[in-house]
């Protein structure tokens, strides 16, 4: 298909620079103790995941129970290869449940800073009513393979419709093991943005609808009314294939500076680094602080913007 051929095409000298990164050291999960797994401010690397950890994975794994219903779901679709670090994590000390883990770690860092953010300026917990639920692997494989050019082409793309097909099932199927409607804030990190983001249409006619926050979307195009923080001067790495753009009023969109799938721009490599195309194109692999693995780890001052819009939705839909 298409997508993969385009993505392959622009990144293949990037490969070798994956290959060559140094790893990073991995702590043993099981020596971990379970409160330090499910602390959204440990940063430490603990690779963990269901099936190949269940026992530690059950242990640390605390969903909503029937009856146990939050405001709001977050259905969220990860970056590219982030099928390492399942940790389910408890983003409020007030919140009954953990999420699932498969948000992975760059939107753990979003859901953490947007509790501090929200906790500093209301003095009130906004995550003690939210549920963030990943797509699961076998719901979205995150699916961007190095053993080969041809292996990539084929599986980004069925990647990106499993995870497309499995957005409003897994909203059903949550629904149906808890009892629970919540409304839902779609969610998507990269490839991720490209499972959710034509898929508010659904909740919107089921009066279920939150907003769609796209991180680091490859399809991303400048004068894209989304667009919160920094305007891309060009297009992102996938703009080009025509792929579905939701614009409804409670979409943002947000590309960090030096951020080369969202802006493919010349002056973002020079800003990003040698190493950012590497880095970029699967963030899981990448040890290099590139701008794209970077979101809401540090310093930026459009963050307190998109933090604000996403607490002012929630706290919208929570009163609702």
């Amino acid at each position: 298909m298409k997508i993969g051929a385009v993505i392959i095409g622009t990144c293949t000298a990037a490969v070798a620079l994956f290959l060559s990164a140094p790893a990073a050291r991995a702590t043993d999960a099981a020596a971990v103790a379970p409160a330090e797994i499910v602390d959204p401010w440990n940063d430490d690397y603990i690779p963990i995941h269901p099936d190949r950890d269940p026992d530690l994975y059950r242990a640390v794994f605390d969903p909503p129970q029937p009856g146990e219903c939050p405001a709001v779901v977050v259905i969220a679709a990860r970056g590219s290869e982030q099928n390492t670090q399942i940790r389910p994590t408890r983003y409020s000390p007030e919140a009954p449940w953990t999420s699932n883990g498969f948000e992975e770690k760059v939107f753990k860092y979003l859901f953490r800073q947007l509790e501090a953010e929200h906790l500093r300026s209301t003095g009130e917990s906004l995550m003690k009513d939210v549920y963030v639920m990943g797509l699961t692997d076998r719901e979205y494989p995150a699916s961007f393979p190095l053993r080969s050019p041809g292996s990539s082409a084929i599986e980004f793309p069925v990647s990106v419709s499993s995870g497309r097909a499995s957005v409003v099932d897994a909203a059903d199927r949550f629904e149906d093991s808890t009892g629970c409607t919540p409304k839902y804030l779609l969610a998507g990190y990269s490839q991720g943005t490209l499972v959710v983001g034509d898929q508010a249409q659904d909740f919107i006619d089921r009066d279920q609808y939150v907003g769609t926050f796209l991180l680091a979307n490859p399809a991303q195009y400048p004068g894209d009314p989304s667009i919160v923080g920094a305007e891309p001067i060009s297009s992102g790495l996938t703009s080009s294939l025509g792929l579905p753009r939701n614009r409804d009023e409670h979409t943002i969109s947000y590309c960090r500076i030096g951020d080369i799938v969202c802006d493919s721009s010349p002056g973002q490599f020079l800003v990003a680094g040698s190493t950012a195309l590497s880095s970029a194109v699967i963030p899981a692999r990448s040890n290099s602080g590139s701008s794209h693995t970077l979101y809401f780890t540090e310093d930026d001052r459009y963050d307190k913007e998109v933090l604000d819009a996403l607490a002012g939705w929630i706290v919208q839909a929570r009163e609702s």
